[in-house]
């Protein structure tokens, strides 16, 4: 007793000094932290253009205003701009819950007008980037991106050069500025962890939801598959496919996707199994109701917290799978800048250069560890039973007045 009033007088005395303010879990903060990390990373490489060029935002000489950044877009940076929009979107939806309604709408009606210019624009500009770059020495007045170097830039002066006011993470072996090249890289790693994550779980939804709900024998041939891929070490097997078959983005996608489904189906079945014995599924079999109506208007919709879960630890992988491709040779072609390459051209230069391997490598550790984070987040939020047994998972801690609330 007398611990615990020693414990609320120095509250009292520490809320008097210092104020009304809330106090996070470490935990929490992990999570923040992560988030602000996973934010970064998707800010940096859907505006990469904006970014890391060589072609300034404006130049003004002898009177005339020209962009000459715009005119080196072409249609995947409106694209991977508009998915930025989206992805705003769904932050703004997801933590606007104790903001006024009409910042909200017009947040919303915003991002929804840009992203529908940048979906107009993606129709009006090029498939390739014309061969002309506007060179970042030009002459007249003009506002330059924070990184004036392409990806694919070569500074014949900077072979090698350590990080430096000019090249803040120094330069590769062959003088290309590797804070360019990682910005741009961030694109291809997302994109293929993306899609082959939406493969995956497109799949998994649907072997799972199928084996779980019919049983019987189309559960056990379809198990029997799934057992199948799961003999095989799904890095091992990519490694035995690109050996053979030539490198492009669409394979690689299409090969993770494939390799990457059998956790996701597993959990949903086992997900279905639990929920298709539930009394509102049995009222709605016993109207009448058809069989693929109840799985996808009752039974699915409860499995999605989990399949989320599920796909943000997929995600990760996929990053991993790529990355592991390409610094073995193997997966995208030769000169594409993802951060498992940048690692495979480092690898040779980590006695007089490690910075080249060491920036990316500590990039996709911060990323993928932050998606996990996330997920991990995202599990805790998801799960009801989460926020009774663990308590140090709730949002906040207020301290006003002597009163924890």
């Amino acid at each position: 007793m007398t611990d615990l009033k020693e414990i609320t007088a120095a509250l009292e005395e520490r809320a008097a000094v210092q104020g009304p303010r809330r106090i996070l879990h470490p935990r929490r903060r992990l999570h923040q932290a992560a988030l602000w990390i996973a934010d970064t990373v998707i800010l940096a490489s859907a505006a990469a253009t904006l970014i890391a060029s060589s072609a300034p935002w404006v130049r003004i000489d002898q009177g005339s205003v020209e962009f000459p950044n715009f005119r080196t877009w072409i249609r995947a940076d409106a694209a991977w701009l508009a998915a930025l929009w989206v992805y705003l979107l769904v932050r703004i939806l997801l933590g606007s819950r104790n903001r006024r309604g009409w910042m909200k709408r017009i947040l919303i009606r915003g991002l929804a007008g840009l992203f529908l210019l940048f979906l107009v624009l993606t129709h009006l500009l090029p498939d390739r980037r014309p061969p002309e770059r506007v060179s970042v020495f030009a002459e007249g007045f003009s506002i330059q991106a924070p990184i004036p170097f392409d990806p694919d830039h070569t500074d014949p002066e900077a072979f090698r050069a350590p990080p430096s006011r000019r090249h803040l993470l120094g330069t590769d072996t062959q003088g290309r500025d590797l804070l360019s090249r990682l910005i741009h890289g961030g694109r291809v790693s997302l994109l293929v962890a993306f899609c082959s994550t939406l493969i995956a779980v497109s799949l998994g939804l649907l072997f799972g939801a199928v084996c779980g709900f019919f049983g019987g024998l189309v559960d056990l041939l379809l198990m029997r598959v799934l057992e199948i891929f799961l003999c095989f070490p799904q890095l091992f097997l990519l490694i035995l496919v690109f050996a053979y078959l030539p490198g492009s983005l669409l394979a690689v996608v299409a090969m993770i996707g494939l390799v990457a489904w059998t956790s996701i189906a597993r959990l949903v079945r086992a997900e279905v199994l639990r929920i298709k014995n539930h009394d509102f599924v049995l009222a709605a079999r016993a109207l009448g109701c058809p069989s693929f109506m109840v799985l996808i208007r009752h039974v699915l919709p409860l499995s999605v917290g989990p399949t989320l879960v599920a796909a943000s630890f997929c995600f990760a992988g996929a990053m991993i799978s790529e990355a592991s491709l390409s610094f073995l040779g193997l997966g995208l072609p030769q000169g594409t800048p993802t951060w498992g390459r940048i690692l495979f051209d480092g690898k040779g230069a980590l006695d007089y250069a490690p910075w080249i391997s060491l920036f990316p490598g500590l990039l996709l550790f911060l990323a993928i560890a932050s998606i996990h984070f996330v997920g991990e987040r995202l599990r805790d939020a998801l799960d009801p039973r989460a926020r009774v047994i663990a308590p140090e998972i709730m949002p906040s801690v207020s301290i006003s007045k002597g009163r924890i609330r």
